[in-house]
């Protein structure tokens, strides 16, 4: 791999050895918040993206890649968690981990997309969305409105 490569494709999946590790020159990522899309602004990579990033951004992930994606996250405390990871945890295993009352309800993965698509060469998404992915965004974001105009809705007396 060419040294413009390695740049390009830093921190695009996490680190096997896990967040303790201490390899010099290590060019995986070793926090959830670490992790990033390879830099696509003057080339492409197709087979990256086909092999694997572990940043989610809807794309299909392996077995693999979700299962030490849910190791990190296990052990990265809440406050430090990336909306992203929320959201892929909500698409694997119907989790809703957000606590506070008002979030987006894409967990930001539309701004994510929007941003990885500005910064890339062909200005267009490198993947297919997980299948059903935006399905079940799609009904939290009906069910987190019924519940906004219930709480809007003030009470008849009897």
């Amino acid at each position: 791999m060419a040294n413009d490569d390695f740049s390009n494709l830093w921190r695009v999946r996490l680190c096997h050895h896990g967040p303790t590790c201490d390899h010099r020159n290590c060019g995986f990522a070793h926090s959830l918040a670490d992790l990033r899309a390879p830099n696509e602004s003057s080339r492409h990579y197709p087979e990256v993206w086909e092999k694997g990033v572990d940043r989610w951004f809807g794309q299909p992930l392996k077995d693999e890649q979700i299962k030490i994606i849910q190791d990190y996250y296990e052990l990265t405390p809440e406050r430090h968690l990336p909306q992203w990871s929320r959201a892929l945890r909500y698409c694997t295993s119907g989790r809703h981990d957000v606590k506070e009352r008002h979030h987006v309800w894409d967990y930001g993965l539309n701004q994510d997309c929007e941003l990885l698509c500005l910064h890339r060469k062909e200005h267009r998404l490198p993947f297919r969305f997980q299948d059903k992915a935006w399905d079940m965004l799609e009904a939290q974001k009906q069910k987190l409105w019924e519940e906004q105009k219930k709480r809007r809705r003030p009470d008849a007396a009897p």
